[in-house]
């Protein structure tokens, strides 16, 4: 796995360009898009990171609201492995139970999903045809 620092957070990251992963950090730990100073969580709430990559919403999560439980939902085998890592690094056990699921999460209980994902870029996916994406037909 490689590895690339943002930050304080050393992080085993799939993108071969820091460019990707440095744009996902930035909206997560420097533009704070997941806090509005008016949103109100519970004390030690539940959280769940539904399509939650390599894990950094979760960490920013753990450290924002030291929450009772994290399920992180990954349905990338490649990206799972990632998260795994990630997570089992930055987030304390002590404090939150972490709970990495590596399924998708489906309209229909049951329902199959075929997962189409960028062999370059772990957070570009898509459950769209491959007729429907230029790129997919690509990883063939």
């Amino acid at each position: 796995m490689q590895r690339m620092k943002f930050g304080t957070l050393d992080l085993s990251v799939i993108d071969p360009h820091e460019r990707d992963t440095r744009y996902i950090y930035d909206e997560i730990y420097i533009n704070q898009i997941y806090y509005h100073s008016a949103m109100r969580m519970p004390r030690h709430p539940v959280v769940m990171d539904i399509g939650a990559n390599i894990g950094l919403y979760s960490i920013w999560a753990s450290q924002r609201y030291q929450p009772k439980a994290i399920y992180c939902y990954e349905a990338s085998p490649q990206t799972y492995a990632y998260l795994k890592d990630n997570t089992g690094r930055y987030i304390d056990s002590e404090i939150t139970q972490i709970n990495a699921i590596n399924r998708a999460v489906a309209r229909t209980a049951g329902e199959t999903l075929k997962l189409h994902q960028s062999p370059l870029v772990s957070g570009i996916s898509t459950l769209l045809e491959s007729s429907k994406v230029d790129w997919v037909p690509k990883l063939a």
